[in-house]
């Protein structure tokens, strides 16, 4: 389970498909060895089932929900040189963290093109070395701070995006400013339905044979979504052609060769002329 023998050299993907699985892998190790601590032996056919159903559901309930409606504001943000900003806490506030940075690397983005906060910041992260927020605004991941610094220059065309319940972790004068915003919100949740009067609410559910696992395939289909939409909008921005990200950075060795590799099959050229 690491970057040589794992998932995500099976899929060459880091971000998506091979994190996704990673992710699940090591959580069905961990919910088995609970299950039976808990004597209570859960088969593991059973847990990747459960998984099964949770990305069924995610990708069967997207159609009929406003979530396009999301992704085409959130396009429209990006064509026009806009920002969407996600505003999570717990674990899918760290979600929202992690699929913001990597937009940069995987499409070219611009740092302010993706951003995302947790209520808490470095606090909730839980990290060895504590508050990085010195270190520069790229650190800077605290929800306070986005209020503090990035609320007042918020655009016609930018996009909130609410995450789970992270209202109830922002005080009385954050709500109310956020309720007052021109800029687009939405609210995507799996757990609450209450949300600001201002925001387009979409509210997905996700069932699993064992509610008391449920945070795990929670987190999996906040991913889930969170991946699809800093997609769906950078295909729309242009950044991906035939499902080759050609805007990405040549930041490591694996992009390099991905480089090459894309390069000959768009132009049909060699190898050894496309390196």
């Amino acid at each position: 389970l690491n970057p040589v023998v794992g998932p995500e050299a099976i899929t060459g993907s880091t971000r998506m498909k091979g994190g996704s699985i990673t992710k699940i892998i090591l959580e069905i190790a961990f919910i088995h060895a609970l299950s039976i601590m808990k004597e209570n032996p859960l088969p593991v056919k059973a847990i990747i089932q459960d998984y099964h159903n949770v990305v069924n559901e995610v990708y069967t309930a997207l159609p009929n929900s406003s979530f396009s409606k999301l992704i085409d504001a959130a396009t429209h943000a990006l064509q026009q040189s806009k920002s969407i900003y996600y505003l999570g806490a717990n674990e899918e506030g760290i979600l929202s963290v992690i699929d913001a940075s990597e937009c940069p690397p995987t499409y070219g983005a611009s740092f302010n093109d993706i951003r995302g906060f947790l209520a808490g910041g470095w606090s909730s992260m839980g990290n060895t070395h504590k508050d990085l927020s010195a270190s520069g605004e790229k650190y800077c991941i605290d929800i306070q701070h986005f209020m503090d610094n990035l609320y007042k220059n918020l655009r016609a065309d930018d996009v909130i995006v609410l995450l789970g319940d992270v209202l109830t972790y922002l005080d009385n004068v954050m709500i109310r400013s956020l309720n007052e915003t021109k800029s687009h919100l939405y609210h995507l949740s799996l757990s609450t339905k209450d949300t600001l009067p201002n925001a387009s609410l979409i509210h997905l559910t996700v069932t699993t044979s064992n509610p008391y696992f449920s945070s795990v395939y929670h987190e999996l289909a906040y991913k889930l979504l969170l991946n699809a939409l800093s997609t769906l909008s950078h295909v729309g921005k242009g950044t991906v052609y035939q499902n080759r990200m050609i805007n990405m950075c040549i930041a490591n060795n694996k992009l390099y060769f991905r480089g090459i590799h894309m390069i000959s099959q768009l132009t049909s050229i060699s190898l050894d002329a496309a390196r």
